[in-house]
């Protein structure tokens, strides 16, 4: 095996090992891995706030898996990180097995925010969501979403610290609310991850919390696209809540509709750079 650099140039050469709509975004750089016949085996794709790179993606084709390769381009994105300045390597994640990987190579893995489940189908019965339904609030889909309001997006979301870019998510499912002068107010970013059949809330954000009506108006747009995309209603919602002012809305919001869930943690993995 050997050790590649991904440039965009050269992402093509690894497409199929990570989701492409990431390269939208400028990030940084990437690792990746070739076996002997120098076919792409694995990908990781980098972003960095200046102190930290953070892996944004990694991926290692099955049949190459426990061979070494994601630890290979771990050890490559460790040197990336000494030759950028930056302190350490990190990476968000969920599940056992991405776990053992990260913990395996010296990583320190850590709870980072608590991952909580709801059916669409109790969230549509709610008082609070069925009440904002007849909003004349402006919500945008983020597929139709064109600059420059996609930049003031941008631009309100490394503010709030997000390091994450609206385009690494689903575009029928993420939305972005307006105030009247044109001004975004809330959004929620989503994913749905089809082996789960699950729609993963990742960020749910409301800058006016004195305006809960901002939140409902994009939480009722992703619920009517999931009921037109031909999911079922009962497809289960599930909210990564760095802050815990979104369990604490969900709950309050659901209350004696159904249960609120919780699903685990999303997880932190960080390794200083030596």
């Amino acid at each position: 095996m050997k050790l590649d650099r991904i440039t965009k140039e050269k992402a093509e050469d690894y497409s199929g090992l990570f989701d492409e709509v990431l390269l939208q975004n400028d990030l940084i750089a990437g690792a990746g891995c070739l076996d002997d016949e120098e076919n792409p085996i694995g990908a990781a794709l980098l972003d960095s706030d200046g102190d930290r790179l953070i892996i944004s993606s990694i991926f290692v084709e099955e049949e190459s898996r426990r061979k070494g390769a994601g630890s290979l381009m771990l050890d490559g994105i460790l040197e990336m990180s000494k030759a950028a300045g930056t302190k350490t390597v990190e990476a968000y994640f969920t599940g056992e097995e991405a776990e053992s990987f990260f913990l395996k190579n010296s990583f320190l893995v850590s709870e980072a925010a608590p991952i909580y489940r709801v059916s669409a189908g109790t969230l549509k019965k709610t008082d609070t969501l069925k009440a904002g339904k007849n909003s004349a609030l402006k919500v945008h889909c983020l597929r139709d979403i064109k600059n420059p309001l996609k930049k003031k997006w941008s631009v309100l979301m490394e503010k709030s610290a997000y390091l994450s870019h609206p385009d690494q998510y689903d575009k029928d499912f993420s939305f972005l609310c307006t105030d009247e002068d044109g001004n975004p107010v809330s959004f929620i970013l989503s994913d749905y991850l089809k082996e789960e059949g699950v729609l993963r809330v990742e960020q749910l954000m409301n800058t006016r919390l004195d305006h809960p009506e901002y939140a409902v108006a994009v939480i009722n747009a992703g619920l009517n696209s999931l009921n037109q995309s031909g999911l079922s209603p009962e497809t289960e919602i599930e909210f990564v809540s760095i802050d815990e002012r979104i369990f604490l809305f969900i709950e309050k919001i659901t209350e004696g509709k159904g249960e609120v869930k919780n699903q685990g943690s999303l997880l932190h993995a960080v390794k200083v750079t030596e």
